[in-house]
């Protein structure tokens, strides 16, 4: 019996949002042409401009270029968000 795949891997046609209307600020999405889990900042038109905890310059992409990001992924985020804060702060 084959394995379920992945929910990353995505197959040619896949799509996680049909209009950027579905995309809200503050939702936590993939952005796979940087390979990295990220927070939605603001959307504008098509445009989604996306934010890392890290203090990393917002960026923009096209709605149709990220993905929801898994449960997993979403954790990921929210280490890194206490991971960098801590340091800043000087505790790590």
């Amino acid at each position: 019996m084959r394995a379920k795949p992945h929910r990353s891997i995505r197959r040619k046609g896949d799509r996680d949002f049909d209009s950027p209307d579905e995309i809200t600020p503050g939702l936590v999405v993939f952005d796979p042409v940087y390979d990295m889990v990220c927070r939605v900042k603001a959307v504008d038109g098509f445009q989604v401009e996306l934010e890392r905890p890290t203090g990393m310059t917002p960026w923009r992409r096209y709605f149709r270029k990220i993905r929801r990001a898994t449960s997993g992924e979403a954790r990921q985020l929210d280490a890194l968000a206490k991971l960098h804060e801590a340091r800043r702060r000087g505790l790590g």
